[in-house]
């Protein structure tokens, strides 16, 4: 007779603090066993566990099937961190895939691929065509350039049209530039996005771990998508920005481009269109928004992704460093901005062509642009807001540690040798501590900053004086 040779779930379970070390007894129920701890990047309420997010939810951090996370408070240090419970049944194939990732991944494997599909594309071209970046950009928004627009639009009689719309190929190296970026900071993410780099206070022995390794994991899955996803959060977000425009581009091919060959459409600017031309170029529009919803989540994702580690993780700031070993924080962000400057200039580009020049229509546009620039500031220093205040506290404990530990009294009278030399290394440590920078940044970062966020009203009013 053939037994049954799982053993019974555990009533009871340790787990570790990732600070700490230290075990900490936790009630965990029947058919449930841990498998990871990790600081919080979401803190979960008081219930333990909580129930998992909807699917439709795809910008939340996803667990595997059946599975349940929750957050508690160590006993020894009183930090809190994140406890994973999964299905103790390993074997069922029901759960294999996602539980092989969170129970296999080790220092020892292959790194887990977390690809989303607008780089496979590139990756591909990169390989068929034998070219590397960033020429692979270019080609694959170059090809759709010429196939879905210049030929079509041609075909159609648009020849007037592609003399008369600058729009389009300054949106071919717009958009180039584009993908550029977000394929440098792609690799800036995955480079940055490891533990022996981020300023974080963990502990040796969490950081050396399996369930460490599961921690990197977690960073990168939460913007790149987790492996055992089909369709990554990128991947989702830039399908989601095509449906909303094929919405419009549908109405647009019904009711505006009725005509077979190109005509001009009653408006201000001449708008010139043909159906023909509106059908077959679809693709290239297609292809432009499905890289514009990709760069949104890319900003979204890293701006979320810095402001909760920043907010719940605690940070290992060493004041004699310049900006308290904390940087990668602002690089990581900057890198962000670009992306989302990028998407900033493309604004006007879409509205000024479909819109009349109007005065308060002019003054609507100023306003739309301003407000893109507002959440580009504000996507800047939100997530670096608690890093901020932070070093600040950080800074103003030291110093004050280090001047209670000098006596006015004593400075003012007699000291020995020793006491002088002491009392200075003091003082010379102080002012060290003082020169520490309380933001993730430097000067340079805010004139790059500065220098870039306004190219979307530079846009603007290009646009303006070519359409006035």
């Amino acid at each position: 007779m053939n037994e049954s040779h799982n053993p019974p779930p555990p009533e009871r379970t340790s787990v570790y603090c990732p600070y700490c070390s230290s075990k900490t007894q936790l009630e965990i129920n029947e058919g449930y066993r841990t498998t990871n701890t990790h600081p919080p990047i979401v803190l979960y309420s008081d219930e333990f566990p909580v129930t998992p997010s909807p699917f439709w939810k795809f910008w939340q951090i996803k667990l595997p099937k059946k599975a349940r996370e929750g957050s508690i408070a160590c006993k020894s240090c009183g930090r809190t961190f994140n406890v994973g419970l999964f299905p103790y049944d390993q074997g069922n194939t029901r759960y294999s895939p996602d539980l092989n990732y969170y129970l296999s991944v080790k220092k020892s494997d292959t790194p887990v691929e977390k690809r989303f599909l607008l780089e496979d594309i590139l990756d591909w071209i990169s390989r068929f065509f034998g070219v590397k970046y960033p020429f692979n950009c270019f080609l694959l928004v170059f090809v759709f350039y010429v196939l879905f627009y210049v030929i079509p639009i041609t075909a159609f009689g648009g020849f007037s049209k592609l003399l008369h719309d600058f729009m389009f190929p300054s949106l071919l190296f717009l958009f180039t530039l584009a993908l550029i970026l977000l394929k440098k900071h792609c690799r800036m993410l995955r480079k940055t996005l490891e533990m022996e780099r981020m300023p974080l206070l963990l502990s040796e022995r969490y950081k050396k771990s399996d369930q460490g390794k599961q921690y990197e994991e977690t960073l990168s899955g939460f913007i790149f998508g987790h492996p055992y996803r089909r369709f990554k959060q990128p991947t989702v977000c830039g399908l989601i920005s095509v449906f909303i425009y094929s919405m419009w581009h549908i109405y647009t091919v019904l009711n505006v481009n009725t005509t077979a060959y190109e005509s001009p459409y009653t408006g201000f600017p001449v708008y010139y269109t043909s159906r023909g031309a509106a059908v077959m170029s679809t693709p290239w529009w297609f292809l432009i928004y499905f890289i514009a919803g990709n760069l949104a989540w890319f900003i979204m994702g890293t701006t979320a992704l810095v402001g909760l580690v920043a907010r719940h993780t605690p940070l290992k700031v060493d004041p004699l460093k310049e900006m308290g070993g904390t940087e990668i924080f602002g690089k990581i962000i900057l890198s962000s901005t670009y992306l989302g400057v990028t998407l900033g200039v493309a604004v006007p580009f879409a509205v000024m062509w479909h819109i009349n020049q109007e005065l308060h229509v002019l003054l609507i546009k100023v306003i739309v642009v301003a407000v893109v620039v507002v959440l580009i500031l504000f996507g800047f220093f939100y997530p670096l807001w608690p890093i901020h205040k932070k070093l600040r506290q950080e800074k103003k404990e030291k110093v004050d540690n280090i001047l209670d530990k000098i006596s006015l009294t004593s400075i003012e009278g007699k000291m020995s040798l020793e006491d002088v030399v002491h009392t200075h290394l003091l003082l010379d440590v102080s002012n060290k501590i003082s020169s520490m920078v309380e933001w993730p940044f430097k000067i340079d970062t805010i004139i790059k900053l500065i220098s870039t966020v306004f190219l979307p009203f530079v846009s603007l009013i290009i646009n303006s004086l070519i359409f006035a």
